[in-house]
């Protein structure tokens, strides 16, 4: 059972009065190319661990947020009723709301109770908002959007990572390209891989702010991975072939790096995001 949500209280009404029914997400997919998606984390950051108790306090409410179920302005309900619900202790209860405060999904107040945020607070590059996003439903503007992100910080990343890479970023990025290879097999050992690829790349870059904004690409490029996988209707053959194409353009960029080629390595990271957003883009809109 989910957490149901609870209006705040008008004028003269009582804590008896009858709470607003909760929003429930629609059974069936809209038409727009938006689809359900069950989605993992294939990466090593996996977001906010789901094993203990307000864990999965945590992970239940916020899908519930960010899916529509529960609406912005709503209440969760008081911590007698999460408490019962979940079999959860108080302090659970406690921590898991002050985690979905944190990621922006709700906001607390003293005798106001716990109320939903509207989506422009919520911290939009947060791996769990993301891959709840993935999993209530993405459409072709999120996909451009993930595509705008990664225009706006790669490419002039390797353009540094170009210029500035020393001999242990080499060796570092020379050995995810490799683990890649090694596990064009393994969805999931890719991935990782992939992961590794890039955020060696923006370590080379020398520059701790894109160090910093590669952590977020990271989880995106995550979420991608595991979204492409599960939409996808391509057979394993047309699966290997576009890991084989996606290997050479990798390939092309590590050795544009090497070169100390900054002009060759941003042709090649648009190149890579060009590949990425038109598979992701097929697998979003299906057959």
């Amino acid at each position: 059972m989910r957490a149901a949500a609870r209006r705040s209280r008008r004028p003269g009404e009582t804590d008896t009065a009858p709470a607003r029914p909760r929003a429930t997400a629609p059974r069936t997919p809209p038409t727009n190319a938006t689809l359900p998606v069950s989605v993992t984390h294939p990466y090593e950051s996996t977001g906010y661990p789901a094993n203990s108790v307000h864990g999965r306090i945590v992970h239940r409410i916020g899908a519930d947020i960010v899916a529509a179920r529960i609406r912005p302005g709503e209440r969760l309900p008081r911590e007698a009723e999460l408490m019962a619900e979940f079999g959860a202790s108080r302090s659970a209860v406690r921590d898991a709301v002050k985690v979905l405060a944190s990621k922006g999904l709700v906001k607390t107040r003293q005798r106001g109770g716990t109320q939903i945020c509207e989506p422009q607070r919520w911290n939009a590059f947060d791996i769990d908002i993301l891959a709840w996003r993935f999993a209530a439903g993405i459409d072709l503007r999120f996909v451009q959007d993930l595509v705008e992100l990664r225009l706006a910080t790669e490419p002039f990343a390797v353009r540094l990572a170009a210029v500035r890479a020393e001999g242990e970023d080499i060796a570092r990025i020379a050995a995810a390209l490799e683990r890649m290879r090694a596990s064009s097999g393994d969805w999931s050992a890719y991935a990782r891989a992939d992961g590794a690829f890039h955020m060696a790349v923006f370590a080379a870059s020398h520059n701790p702010f894109f160090l910093s904004l590669g952590t977020v690409v990271h989880d995106v490029l995550s979420a991608t991975f595991n979204a492409e996988q599960a939409f996808s209707n391509r057979s394993l053959a047309e699966m290997k072939r576009v890991v084989a194409e996606d290997i050479a353009v990798h390939t092309r960029l590590f050795e544009a790096i090497a070169q100390k080629d900054p002009g060759r390595a941003e042709e090649q990271i648009l190149a890579i995001i060009t590949f990425a957003r038109a598979n992701l883009s097929l697998a979003v809109a299906g057959p």
